[in-house]
């Protein structure tokens, strides 16, 4: 709340002393050449690590696309393939790209190149932790352990325009799954991994390319190639430090447009803002490997949580509550296991080392969470903060009781969240390891009928719910604050800005 207030306190004093500068303020607009979005960390990585940052995921969004895309509404639509087949036993899946499709220095796109895109991205020396979603398709999870060589999966350009792939079983979400943005066709080598300095270098398929790199600023201008609607705007990204920094901006029209999850108080000092649910979700997380979180304690845990005080008071509006693991359909899950005792007792006393994000978000759930549970038990929380990077390094090692996790929803299926709870899944950071719930796991992938996918899915449900690895808290909201000139905004299925629909309106200046 000091933050805000101090926010407001200091755009009334700039706007204050710049009333005279108006009409100078409103010319700089006038004549701007791009629209400008702000971002507090620039994205990191354009290859297969982008999926661990949401505004590396954002870029690769407007650079790349793939053979398929999801509209606003999240609704699968065409891409790079203007259309695909799927055959009678929905196993072999054919797309048929575009013949005006190519790159931003004009190669034309064939099945071919994605045939080589795909060989990448499930080759055994790239580093992709979503590369098990692809073990759908035959062969693939053999290539991908060294087994076999490329000629032995099931992907093939069977002419130069019609890209075959076939599937082990029917995967009734395969082309949600390949509307991934992580999907975008690229090449997957060294200029990639250096895209800052490389940028002039890559093969750009999607609507923008990167123009321009120069510090704290990303030029994005129009694909000249792109074989849809190439854009008439410009767009710059810009890094500033933090969203109060963002807001001044905003306000002195340095910066046109960004995002928080944050600023949702200010009240009237701007327009009201665009919220969206973002599609990730907080998870309490336990460390179960070698027991060390005896269930004992992660049930004491679950029982004594007060999880409406986080989305209601501690984080209020800045969050949404969510049912079972995901919001995923109708398979809820009743959280109907919390009781009024107080200080139920553990013997003997035990003490856990709770680890968590520098962000503010991180700092203050942490902070709850360790006074809710020491006050209504017999449990010590240790925190410790971490940058990044250690607190990466940590969870790697495994250094860790409990901790807080984000997941992503990467598809709208019940898979999505139960494979990330198998033994072997690289999001598996709990160690979770249970042999029957594995089994359903892989029963779920290879089932056809959709009364037995249900049950096998309840019966997952119930078995997390009852293990307790993790406990799910909630997923985020997102603000979009923009200056009144900027038109067409519109947020995609992810919570991504459409950047080719956005304009200034020169009219209202």
């Amino acid at each position: 709340m000091k933050k805000i207030i101090a926010v407001a306190i200091t755009i009334c004093v700039l706007l204050n002393g710049c009333i005279e500068k108006k009409q100078s303020f409103n010319q700089s607009v006038l004549n701007k050449e791009y629209i400008t979005y702000a971002m507090t960390e620039f994205p990191k990585n354009l290859n297969m690590r982008a999926i661990y940052d949401d505004n590396s995921l954002e870029m690769l969004n407007s650079i790349f696309q793939g053979l398929v895309k999801k509209d606003d509404e999240g609704n699968i639509i065409p891409a790079i393939a203007e259309r695909w087949e799927v055959s009678k036993d929905k196993t072999t899946y054919k797309f048929y790209i575009r013949k005006d499709a190519r790159f931003s220095n004009g190669e034309i796109i064939t099945a071919e190149k994605f045939k080589i895109f795909f060989s990448e991205l499930l080759n055994k020396n790239t580093d992709n932790p979503l590369a098990y979603e692809l073990f759908c398709i035959s062969g693939a999870e053999a290539y991908k352990n060294g087994k076999v060589d490329f000629s032995n999966v099931a992907i093939s350009s069977i002419e130069d325009n019609i890209l075959q792939i076939k599937l082990n079983n029917p995967c009734s979400f395969f082309i949600e799954l390949l509307a991934n943005p992580l999907y975008g066709l690229r090449e997957l080598d060294n200029k990639i991994n250096h895209w800052e300095t490389e940028y002039s270098n890559l093969k750009y398929s999607g609507q923008y390319i990167i123009k321009s790199v120069n510090g704290d600023e990303i030029n994005l201008v129009a694909n000249e190639k792109y074989w849809g609607i190439t854009p008439s705007n410009k767009i710059k990204v810009i890094k500033v430090e933090n969203d109060e920094e963002a807001l001044v901006d905003l306000q002195l029209g340095k910066v046109d447009l960004f995002k928080s999850q944050y600023l949702n108080n200010i009240g009237n000092i701007l327009e009201e803002p665009l919220k969206n649910e973002e599609y990730k979700f907080q998870y309490l997380v336990f460390n179960v490997k070698e027991n060390r979180v005896p269930y004992k304690v992660r049930e004491v845990i679950k029982q004594v949580l007060d999880k409406e005080k986080i989305y209601n008071e501690l984080l209020k509006d800045e969050t949404t509550p969510i049912n079972g693991f995901m919001n995923l359909g109708e398979n809820k899950v009743k959280n109907d296991t919390k009781n009024n005792e107080n200080n139920i007792e553990l013997n003997p006393k035990s003490t856990f080392k709770f680890i968590f994000k520098d962000t503010a978000e991180d700092k203050k759930v942490a902070n709850y969470l360790k006074a809710n549970i020491e006050k209504n038990s017999d449990i010590t929380i240790e925190l410790k903060e971490c940058s990044e990077r250690d607190f990466l390094k940590y969870i790697n090692n495994g250094e860790y009781d409990m901790t807080l996790i984000k997941y992503d929803k990467e598809y709208d299926n019940a898979l999505n969240i139960f494979e990330k709870f198998t033994h072997n899944n690289p999001f598996n950071y709990s160690k979770y390891n249970n042999s029957l719930y594995n089994g359903y796991v892989n029963l779920l992938k290879t089932n056809k009928d959709t009364k037995k996918q249900n049950e096998i899915q309840n019966k997952c449900f119930e078995i997390l719910e009852e293990d307790i690895p993790v406990i799910p808290l909630y997923s985020n909201n997102i603000y979009v604050y923009k200056n009144k000139y900027i038109e067409g905004l519109k947020l995609n299925y992810k919570s991504y800005i459409n950047f080719e629909e956005l304009l200034i309106n020169k009219s209202i200046i």
